[in-house]
């Protein structure tokens, strides 16, 4: 099973739009006048409050296209103050253009952002920009007009970049040139291959890894993997996740269920049953013969995680915390009275054995 990079979105027309939209223009309602919800609801009719959708869109958009600007100048914006050292270098983009008469592909440099968004040659000329994203360091822009779209990738020159792509451009008809070590022929087919070896050699023209570098995201994000409906309801054994082995390569593994039934679970989402797995058996939250789906084993670790965060940090374990907190609050109703000094004498246990290894309370040694 493949893995899917996550779409980190920098703008999306499309959550302005039904009810996600209609939450945005009411809490930009709410901030700005001062209102409630219910308040805004009955000052507002549905067209206003869409409205106001619109023009939350129209403003996001141009904010987040102006850091873009920004970012590939190597200036600082409202959203970041990271400056790109690339700054200033063209930019390349490459994809699709659909028109009525069908669609083209291709790759074009521009001298910068607006360039590519505005000037003369724009490939985004006529259009309405839809969405901005980027996936695990690549760019994405999607731009629509009246009878097609535009989908390109986008990339940043390097320095060494900049020298090959004026060799390219300034290279004769028939007569060779020489980039990153690679001799071409001149030729127009040359040219070509020569434009996309640019477009592939990382030292010339790399990713701009937008979202890692302007606002600290991961290098790298996956889509949690979708599983099958019957992987889902499997239940598995701590033994039968810990021995699972993965090929080296291979993105899935056999983990047989209760039942002894085998069923192939995907790299990423064993290695998160294998983590849940050891805090829970650290956490003494399961037994050797405990069976648990992966949600339950998920969320077994996190609770196992938590409990053993919460103990390394106070000193006891987390039953006294809990008590506390509903003896705070009142809440007696349906409390189990011998379980409560059960665990109670759990936590008294646990203090006494530490105190006994450790100085006493006024200092001194016991």
């Amino acid at each position: 099973m493949d893995r899917e990079p996550k779409e980190r979105v920098i703008f999306d027309e499309s959550v302005y739009y039904g009810d996600a939209g209609e939450e945005i223009a009411i809490e930009s309602l709410m901030a700005s006048e001062d209102l409630t919800e219910a308040e805004v609801r009955a000052a507002f009719i549905d067209s206003q409050i869409f409205e106001r959708a619109m023009e939350m869109m129209d403003r996001d958009r141009t904010v987040e296209l102006e850091g873009l600007s920004a970012f590939f100048d190597g200036d600082k914006s409202d959203q970041s103050s990271f400056v790109n050292p690339l700054g200033g270098n063209r930019i390349i983009a490459r994809g699709s253009v659909g028109r009525w008469d069908g669609t083209s592909h291709g790759l074009t440099a521009y001298r910068d952002f607006d360039d590519m968004m505005r000037g003369a040659d724009s490939v985004f000329k006529d259009c309405e920009i839809g969405k901005v994203w980027d996936e695990n360091g690549s760019l994405f822009v999607h731009g629509y007009h009246h009878d097609g779209g535009v989908d390109v990738e986008l990339r940043q020159l390097t320095d060494a970049g900049e020298e090959a792509l004026d060799a390219i451009e300034d290279a004769w008809v028939g007569e060779e040139f020489t980039i990153a070590g690679k001799t071409y022929d001149g030729s127009a087919q040359s040219t070509m291959d020569a434009l996309d070896d640019l477009w592939e050699n990382p030292a010339l023209c790399p990713a701009p890894h937008y979202m890692e570098l302007a606002f600290g995201c991961p290098a790298e994000e996956w889509e949690e993997p979708t599983l099958d409906p019957l992987l889902a309801i499997a239940e598995f054994t701590p033994s039968a996740i810990m021995s699972a082995e993965v090929a080296s390569g291979v993105v899935s593994a056999t983990v047989l269920d209760i039942s002894g039934t085998p069923y192939t679970v995907p790299v990423d989402v064993l290695k998160g049953l294998k983590d849940a797995v050891r805090s829970a058996e650290c956490a003494a939250t399961v037994t050797a013969y405990s069976a648990l789906t992966i949600a339950e084993w998920n969320q077994k670790g996190d609770e196992s995680r938590w409990a053993l965060d919460f103990e390394d940090r106070n000193g006891f374990p987390p039953q006294l915390s809990d008590y506390l907190a509903r003896d705070a609050k009142g809440d007696a109703d349906g409390l189990d009275l011998d379980m409560e000094a059960h665990d109670m004498r759990g936590v008294a246990d646990v203090l006494v054995s530490r105190q006994v290894e450790s100085p006493g309370l006024d200092g001194r040694d016991r």
